[in-house]
């Protein structure tokens, strides 16, 4: 296909076909130098160029061509083929001087391996790559696979590149998150060899995919969405919200979820719901189907936590919306809505989607509630909604009802093209003087290219001529008679414009040149400069041979943004104002009106900004919107801002405008951005208030005491015990739990979708039946990630809130409390059963800044010394951070409150409390401060680079005035040492009750635990290596006695620490000693087996914000098994002096949803049973038969094939038994 041409039918013909525009594509042969090279060339689509032919009687105007560069990526992974290379879009030209470059990555690429296992582990490999099989060997009645694995890559960015305009590159990354999607092809058509197994090549890509556009400076130079997906594997997906999702084939590629990202993180959300609906029967494993959206609910951050809005819509059976509730801000019913529609079919000729009534009631009802609007659409003539059948699908009278009976009513008729002829609106139906708007087109058959003539009731006409090549007008003339024509050039850009001032010649008028147009442009465009338009405007000599035109000259950059216009300076040169662009599209700079000596539309000017006089620029944050409006100058000295109007965006709900000259308005808008309120402030101009940052998932209405958490704060002995599943029933052997879970193994396969074992849900773990009828997965956090609210599980979101008057946490697995400000207790903590510990500050404190699970105290341990106390998944840490030097060594004094407890120093340099039987319920780790981290240069700036400096603080419990005082002295050396950075922190680390994972690191005194991190890996951290472990523990005990088919442990990775960026690994493995997260260090840490150990293997570009994962079905089998369960230990795989690289991972205590996981996928052991026993036949309560039979209902949660086995014995209750006919 060399060429594709457009045609029109010339007017007043039948057979004359006149061209418009002609499409030219070209193409070459690539060679991808592998395989496939010179003997199998790979044609490409070079170029595509629109060339102009619309009534140009044989001239032609061709734009420059759109061209695309190839890139070649090798598809080849296995280590015998040859290379594979397959060309993919690396650039395209866009004919403008804009330039799009692709760059593709893998973000799992596959090892090379000698040989790579058989196809049936492909599904969840996580590798972008696949496997085909080629071919099979039997060897003594063993089958043995053979194949070839191929490299899937992937677009991780999109570079536009200004290479005429002078602006800045815009950057689109793509990164993805979750695991590969790879499935089997559904063909039901396709032949296979029925001895070959069935390969995952089908592509189903990644779970999430983040979009991040821009680069600027600052986390406000980039813009952030995120976007879920259904792949349709058959597994479940978590949407914001933490409801588990289904995720069926039918829902393949329909997004899930999308989210904007702000500074704060979470912005905005929105997640989508949908039904599968079958349509009928079919080959193959699936029906046909159609899927429906049903829901759509939205999320978005106010000043006060989340706001709701929520839409569900029905369907009838052709597909077509039947109604739709829009609840609006789900915190209030006043704004629900529901919209009913029906519609007129015509079912022999499938005309079955014409809106037939839309009606619209306040609140949920669609019968009922007020009425607020009605629209009733008749077709084809038809007089009654009773009889409205269409035909041809026009609307020929709509009835608008202001009341359930009162209506006003428009009339319509159309031609056989159907194009309105007239338009009749009485008021009213018993109007008597109805107004009709007439349309005529001439010729009435074909083109009316003698016009269309639009004649009102008051018989006032207007006729329009438009072109046949686009459809453009081309004449108009009103009802005065005036004329207005405008001409186009053969690629339908306007060229001339006559006015009744400027009239066009007549059509015989050779001699134009003594009727100037009132306005002219021409265009230049080359694609190697910026593109060029010049409109001219006669300003004087129409209708003369000596016209006087005033020209503006407008340049483009190559992606068709405005940059310059200029106009010619009454004193020579010319004016420019100029217009620049961020990195992220968005209007930059706008210059006022400056000069330059050079003619106008000579070339573009481009100045430097310290030469303009004055110009505007903006300021945005990361959802792009403006934040402050800037006014600049410049003079010898320097640019200088002289003006700023800011506007601080508080939340969805509010926002405030803060103009030059001080004071400010703030504005107060509704779910649907309407605005409600307005404040006017007098002063208030210096800062506003800090936006809103509120940690989710939070579902709207949840309890405003959520905080209060009334789940336990689970005490645990000293040292971390081992689980054994052995020594335990598991909770699947426990009567309801055991009920539960048969229960919901039945509902799973019913409904064709796993269903959790509500019965079975702890903090630590929730369980799912799976549809297969035999297997549960168990999911596992290390330490609580839920609570229990009520009668409901909710998970532990640890940001802060005021109510009644103290800060405390949504909903966490410890009830803390920390203070708004004033004197005495600033955190405390309450033990499910009753006992109390609390921590006091010596002096008043100052109302606290809070952000998420965070209170600052600003200069409460004196000036430049803030207090920071921090509420944790299971209890609370306090800090000190000295943000500069002090004068001399500092100590603080912390009054201790307790009930039912006891603080102590442990012989670790620790604390501990006991109970009232001297039994330690809680600790906290040897306390320790750090200087902030130097910044490296060198290291990859994703990464993070961790505390490399720390110091000791003595610590001590003393008695004063009858009460318990912590006492603490940060080493004053420490403190003086000019090597020592500021901020410095002083970490108490206090947390309530013992955590469940830590980590250790080589060399260091000090504990981890409570840490909202777990650090594994080895670095260079300027002195020497730095080798960290790190150690996890997970309450397996509902596994006893569980045949394991599959264990996944998961942990996110917060930050990558890599000079380098190395491929590293981190390597997990079964601990098999006791440890104390409190007391634990490297020269105590527990021993470990390599007996079921996994690496897992970085990919992820040594950048964070992704999970690493590694397959421990063997360690999860062991301790269903009966071997005691002392937890996990992850370790780099290089812990030598070459090491360099080391992951912080997100620990259970981070509080935000991200604690390490592990899924087990299981059976029950078996538990047959009995049920319905029955005997046939029966006459009242004797067996009538010598030969009964006997009957029963028997299971067994394991599954597999039962026989029932039968006893008989004699009932003692009758004694006739066993005499005469009585057996």
């Amino acid at each position: 296909l060399s060429s594709i041409t457009t045609q029109t039918l010339v007017p007043g013909t039948t057979d004359d076909w006149e061209d418009v525009t002609r499409w030219d594509l070209s193409y070459q042969w690539l060679d991808g130098g592998g395989w496939n090279g010179d003997e199998y060339p790979i044609l490409w689509l070079d170029s595509i160029q629109q060339v102009g032919l619309a009534g140009g009687n044989g001239t032609q105007i061709a734009l420059p061509p759109t061209t695309f560069e190839a890139t070649f990526r090798n598809n080849a992974v296995s280590i015998e083929l040859d290379s594979v290379e397959f060309p993919r879009i690396g650039a395209v030209n866009n004919g403008l001087g804009g330039r799009s470059e692709v760059e593709y990555e893998q973000e799992n690429p596959c090892p090379e391996m000698a040989q790579y296992p058989p196809s049936d582990i492909w599904d969840d490999s996580g590798y972008d790559c696949y496997f085909i099989t080629t071919r099979y060997d039997i060897v003594n009645d063993d089958w043995y696979y053979y194949g070839e694995v191929y490299a899937k890559w992937l677009v991780t960015s999109v570079t536009d590149i200004d290479m005429v305009g002078g602006s800045p590159s815009q950057v689109t990354s793509y990164s993805y998150e979750d695991d590969p999607g790879w499935a089997v092809p559904d063909n039901p058509l396709a032949v296979r060899d029925p001895f070959m197994p069935e390969d995952y090549t089908e592509w189903r890509g990644y779970g999430q995919v983040t979009t991040t556009v821009g680069g600027g400076s600052g986390s406000s130079g980039v813009s952030t969405t995120s976007a879920k997906f259904f792949r349709g594997l058959g597994r479940s997906i978590t949407d914001f919200d933490g409801h588990s999702v289904p995720d069926p084939i039918e829902l393949n590629g329909r997004t899930l979820q999308e989210q904007v990202r702000d500074s704060n993180g979470e912005n905005s959300s929105t997640r989508y719901e949908y039904e599968v609906v079958e349509t009928g029967g079919g080959p193959g494993t699936r029906n046909p189907s159609r899927v429906n959206q049903t829901r759509e609910v939205s999320r978005e951050k106010t000043t006060t936590g989340w706001r709701y809005t929520d839409t569900k819509t029905t369907y009838n059976s052709d597909g077509l919306p039947k109604t739709v509730n829009d609840y609006g801000d789900t915190s209030t019913a006043s704004d629900n809505t529901c919209t009913s529609i029906t519609y007129a079919r015509n079912t022999t000729t499938w005309m079955l989607n014409y809106h037939a009534s839309e009606e619209k009631h306040a609140g949920d009802d669609c019968t009922s509630g007020d009425l607020l609007s009605r629209t009733v659409y008749l077709y084809d003539g038809a007089s009654d909604p009773s009889a409205n059948t269409p035909t041809h699908g026009n609307v020929t009278e709509t009835r608008a009802y202001s009341t359930t009976t009162h209506y006003a009513t428009i009339k319509s008729t159309f031609d056989n093209y159907g194009r309105p002829l007239t338009t009749t609106e009485p008021s009213d139906p018993s109007e008597q003087s109805p107004k009709t708007t007439t349309t005529t087109y001439t010729p009435a058959v074909g083109w009316p290219w003698q016009g269309v003539t639009v004649k009102n009731p008051l018989q006032h006409q207007v006729t329009t001529w438009s072109s046949q090549y686009n459809g453009q007008p081309v004449g108009m003339q009103d009802a005065n008679d005036n004329k207005v024509n405008i001409d186009y050039d053969v690629l339908g850009r306007t060229l001339q414009l006559w006015t009744p001032d400027a009239p066009k010649p007549d059509r015989n008028d050779t001699d134009l040149s003594d009727n100037p147009p009132a306005a002219k442009v021409t265009y230049t465009v080359t694609g190697s400069q910026p593109s060029r338009t010049m409109a001219s405007r006669l300003q004087s000599g129409a209708g003369t041979r000596t016209p006087k035109y005033t020209s503006t000259y407008t340049y483009s950059d190559g992606f068709g943004r405005e940059r310059e216009v200029q106009t010619a300076s009454p004193t020579g040169g010319r004016i420019v104002q100029v217009t620049t662009y961020n990195e992220r599209g968005l209007t930059e700079r706008t210059s006022a009106p400056v000069y330059n000596g050079s003619a106008p539309g000579s070339g573009l000017l481009n100045p430097a900004w310290s030469t303009v006089p004055q110009w505007s620029k903006q300021e945005y944050d990361r959802l792009g919107r403006v934040t402050a409006q800037v006014d600049m100058t410049a003079d010898a000295t320097g640019e200088k801002e002289f003006r700023r109007t800011t506007t601080n965006y508080l939340g969805a709900d509010k926002y405030e405008v803060i103009p030059p000259v001080g004071g400010k308005t703030v504005y107060y808008t509704d779910a649907a951005d309407q605005v409600t309120k307005i404040e006017e402030w007098l002063s208030g101009g210096g800062s506003g208030q800090q936006a809103a940052a509120v940690a989710g998932p939070v579902p709207p209405g949840s309890s405003s005491n959520s905080s209060a958490a009334t789940a336990s704060a689970t005490s645990q002995a000293a040292p971390a015990q081992p689980s054994s599943s052995a020594a335990s029933s598991g909770a699947a052997a426990q009567p309801e739990v055991r009920a539960a879970a048969d229960a919901a193994l039945k509902a799973a396969v019913k409904q064709g979708k796993r269903v959790q074992v509500d019965a079975a849900t702890t903090d630590s773990s929730v369980v799912y039946a799976n549809p297969d009828g035999k297997t549960f997965t168990a999911e596992f956090t290390a330490g609580p990630s839920r609570v229990k609210q009520g009668q409901s599980w909710v998970p532990i979101d640890t940001s802060l809130v005021d109510e009644d008057g103290v800060l405390r946490p949504k909903a966490a697995a410890a009830q803390v409390e920390f203070s708004t400000g004033g004197t005495g207790v600033f955190a405390k903590m309450t033990r499910q059963d009753g006992t109390v510990f609390a921590l006091s500050w010596p002096s008043a404190l100052p109302r606290p800044s809070v952000k998420g699970n965070t209170a600052t105290y600003a200069d409460a341990a004196g000036p430049g010394a803030d207090l920071v106390v921090t509420a944790l998944a299971t209890g609370f840490r306090h800090d000190v951070v000295l943000r500069r030097r002090p004068s001399g060594p500092v100590e603080y004094r912390l009054p201790v409150e307790t009930s039912g407890l006891t603080l102590k120093t442990a012989e670790t340099g620790g604390l501990t409390l006991s109970d009232k039987g001297g039994t330690v319920v809680a600790a906290a780790p040897t306390p320790v401060m750090w200087a902030s981290s130097t910044p490296d240069a060198g290291a990859d700036a994703k990464g993070k680079r961790r505390p490399r400096k720390r110091g000791k603080i003595t610590t001590s419990v003393v008695q004063e005035q009858g009460r318990q005082v912590l006492v603490l002295q940060p080493d004053p050396g420490f403190l003086a040492d000019p090597a020592t950075t500021y901020p410095v922190t002083i970490d108490p680390t206090t947390t309530l009750p013992l955590s469940s994972d830590t980590y250790v690191i080589k060399g260091e005194s000090s504990t981890h635990a409570g840490d909202s991190e777990l650090v594994a890996g080895a670095v260079f951290n300027f002195v020497g290596v730095e080798v960290a472990r790190s150690y996890l523990k997970f309450d397996t005990s509902s596994l006893a006695g569980a045949t394991v088919s599959s264990a996944t442990l998961s942990a996110y990775q917060m930050w990558v620490d890599s000079f380098e960026c190395a491929t590293g690994g981190i390597v997990a493995a079964r601990v098999t000693s006791s440890w104390n997260p409190s007391t634990v260090l490297w020269t105590n840490k527990p021993t470990t087996t390599t007996s079921g150990q996994a690496t897992a293997s970085e990919t992820g570009g040594c950048s964070g914000d992704r999970s690493m994962t590694w397959r421990v079905t063997s360690m999860a089998q062991a301790w269903a098994s009966g071997t005691a369960n002392y937890g996990i230990e992850l370790r780099g795989t290089d812990e030598s002096n070459a090491a360099d690289y080391a992951v912080g991972f997100a620990s259970s205590e981070v509080g935000y949803g991200d604690p390490p996981t592990l899924s087990v996928t299981y059976t029950l052991p078996s538990a047959p049973a009995a049920s319905k026993l029955s005997i046939t036949p029966v006459t009242g309560s004797a067996v009538s038969s010598l030969t009964p039979t006997l009957h029963a209902t028997v299971s067994d949660p394991a599954g597999g094939n039962l026989r029932a086995d039968y006893e008989i014995e004699h009932d003692p209750a009758y004694t006739a038994e066993g005499t005469g006919q009585i057996w």
